[in-house]
């Protein structure tokens, strides 16, 4: 696959955009306050937008891991209230105000 030259540099500006986001949110980047058009793009600053990005997602995947171990717990405490009182899952949760989106 060739790229044009207009594609290429339209990929370098995404990139540069993302790069300069993930470092300007990085509260240990010393260079944080210095503006967008002050900032240069470096194979450096890429590899470490790419460093805090995998780790940022990693850091997202644990906490969405965390609640899904938080929702299966209560919803199985749910489920034996339910059967205590030999009522629906729904109805307890009707009564405890917990909606059912999920």
């Amino acid at each position: 696959m060739t790229l044009s030259a207009e594609e290429l540099a339209k990929l370098i500006e995404e990139r540069d955009e993302l790069v300069k986001k993930v470092l300007k949110n990085d509260s240990a980047n010393p260079d944080q306050n210095q503006s967008s058009q002050d900032f240069t793009i470096t194979d450096e600053n890429v590899e470490k937008a790419l460093t805090l990005a995998k780790k940022s997602r990693a850091e997202r995947i644990k906490s969405l891991s965390k609640y899904n171990d938080i929702k299966d717990i209560a919803q199985n405490l749910i489920g034996m209230i339910a059967d205590q009182r030999g009522s629906r899952v729904i109805d307890i949760m009707n009564e405890m105000d917990i909606e059912n989106d999920d």
